[in-house]
């Protein structure tokens, strides 16, 4: 989970928080990797969010699972409803494409880059859309998400099956 296509996340004017803590790190990790790099951006996320009711009754259940996942996302779960209708389980989308990869329904293959010295732009997330740089294509870019399969894994890890 990291970066952004649009420029809106939350955390800073026009980037997001994981590649805007750190983009030095971000720069060597998408310039140095050896092996495939898959972002999934702050928007996919953000647009595939839970409805409360679905979520609340998930993590209800009578079970240490989804009491501790009720725990762990207590704070989360109270900013998130304050300002929105949806809660949005960032690091378990992550999670579900390593158990199940089919739960990405659209992915783009492009070279992707950080901002690293931009007053405004700093660690903002830069994807060749158009092929301009000459360069292997680094990065698999989540566009799309089957939410409903998400949904059905996020019950299984809060039940007791």
């Amino acid at each position: 989970m990291g970066g952004e296509l649009e420029g809106r996340a939350a955390a800073f004017l026009t980037s997001e928080f994981n590649f805007t803590s750190d983009p030095e790190a971000v720069h060597v990790v998408l310039n140095e990797s050896k092996c495939p790099i898959v972002i999934i951006p702050y928007e996919i996320c953000q647009n595939n969010g839970f409805d409360f009711d679905y979520y609340i009754s998930t993590i209800s259940q009578n079970n240490k699972k989804a009491n501790f996942i009720k725990a762990i996302t207590s704070n989360s779960l109270k900013r998130e409803q304050s300002r929105a209708h949806i809660y949005t389980p960032w690091d378990f989308y992550a999670l579900a494409y390593l158990v199940d990869r089919s739960v990405v329904t659209n992915m783009a293959n492009v070279l992707v880059q950080v901002e690293l010295h931009g007053s405004l732009t700093r660690g903002k997330m830069v994807p060749d859309w158009n092929r301009k740089v000459q360069k292997d294509h680094n990065t698999n870019i989540i566009m799309e998400l089957d939410i409903d399969k998400i949904k059905i894994l996020f019950l299984k890890m809060c039940s007791n099956a």
